[in-house]
């Protein structure tokens, strides 16, 4: 209840949602460690939308849209990641990638991460295993 209750915390703070997320990551105030870069699966989910699961962990991100005026859920992802999840029917999609993240929680093992997403290369579409 506790992991909740601060997920939905910094979700309510930073606002998923919005225009140019990966540019507001950058230098951010809200980030709370070093960036670094991660292989993983970006896909579209209820509660947190936008979350990275890195390939060959249990671990899974929630991308969280640092910008002030949210307008879309998927906004936390940069523009090449949008173009490809936009490209089949919502949530039909996944983007495998390296993404530069930065965290906007300390890392506790067994909990979802909050960050934010710098960057997104190497992009690879593919079908999600639940549709």
């Amino acid at each position: 209840m506790k992991a909740f209750m601060l997920m939905a915390g910094i979700i309510g703070a930073y606002a998923i949602g919005g225009v140019a997320a990966h540019a507001q990551c950058k230098g951010s105030p809200a980030v709370t460690g070093v960036c670094s870069t991660v292989h993983g699966r970006l896909f579209i989910a209820n509660g947190i939308p936008v979350r990275i699961w890195v390939v060959g962990t249990h671990h899974v991100l929630a991308a969280v849209d640092l910008s002030p005026h949210p307008a879309d859920a998927i906004d936390a992802a940069p523009p090449s990641v949008r173009r490809l999840l936009l490209s089949g029917q919502p949530g039909a999609i996944v983007v495998y990638g390296d993404y530069e993240v930065c965290p906007l929680e300390k890392y506790r093992p067994g909990h979802m991460q909050a960050v934010c997403i710098k960057s997104a290369a190497h992009l690879a579409a593919g079908r999600s295993a639940a549709n």
